[in-house]
């Protein structure tokens, strides 16, 4: 289903832009990672680290989008990761338009880290699979 691509340190430099000095916030990438659950403990240190990451790949804006418990649990891991807290244990249909509200203004999405697999959240999913889905 996804294809695996490879880059060179030569492919990176083509596509890695120098940043201007004058750029604020966003100008550089807008990434939003979307994850987490109740029963997954484990998920806010990874979208934490997917987070940091993504930072220091060069985003300079990065927003994880989870349910309250683990928004906080990750808010304590870095205070460069930006949180929007969904009112939730597990997603559900009911957060879709929240999400793809957050999801519109980014560059990128990462979906997944410790999303669960409840009826709740395979309708999330559903709801929300136009995002990587080919147009």
């Amino acid at each position: 289903m996804f294809k695996s691509r490879h880059f060179s340190a030569v492919d990176m430099r083509i596509m890695l832009k120098t940043r201007r000095k004058t750029s604020h916030k966003g100008d550089n990438g807008n990434a939003l990672i979307i994850g987490g659950s109740e029963n997954y403990i484990g998920a806010p240190a990874l979208v934490g680290m997917a987070a940091l990451a993504t930072l220091r790949s060069g985003a300079d804006l990065v927003t994880v989008a989870a349910p309250s418990k683990v928004a906080w649990a990750i808010n304590c891991i870095s205070p460069d990761i930006i949180t929007r807290k969904i009112k939730c244990k597990n997603f559900t249909e009911e957060n879709i338009p929240r999400v793809l509200d957050f999801a519109s203004q980014a560059d990128v999405v990462v979906i997944g880290n410790g999303i669960s697999f409840t009826p709740g959240a395979q309708d999330f999913m559903l709801g929300i699979s136009h995002l990587w889905t080919s147009q």
